[in-house]
């Protein structure tokens, strides 16, 4: 049980964006335990949120941070998530606004 007497219901943003950011929630608003439904206007794929010309190199990334060394999606090969014209990039400025919040 939480602070607010009632048991926290996890909630995973890969869902509805292309990040993953599970976090548990707690409160009393009735329907927070139901499933999260993806509506069409949802940017759920990495590529849907890029520029024109460049591609995503993973469907999913994990938790957007302010770091952008962190967007790296291997920690050994330290892949970039984006290429443009054959060349591995990060993800630039413009996405992580739009999808980080």
């Amino acid at each position: 049980m939480g602070l607010a007497q009632c048991n926290p219901v996890l909630v995973d943003a890969v869902k509805v964006s292309p990040a993953h950011k599970a976090q548990n929630f707690w409160g009393s608003i009735p329907g927070t335990n139901r499933p999260i439904i993806t509506s069409q206007n949802d940017k759920v794929n990495l590529q849907d949120c890029l520029e024109r010309g460049r591609v995503a190199k993973f469907t999913k990334v994990r938790t957007i941070p302010t770091n952008s060394n962190s967007l790296k999606q291997n920690k050994d090969v330290g892949k970039l998530p984006v290429s443009e014209k054959g060349v591995d990039d990060n993800m630039w400025i413009t996405v992580l606004e739009k999808e980080a919040f």
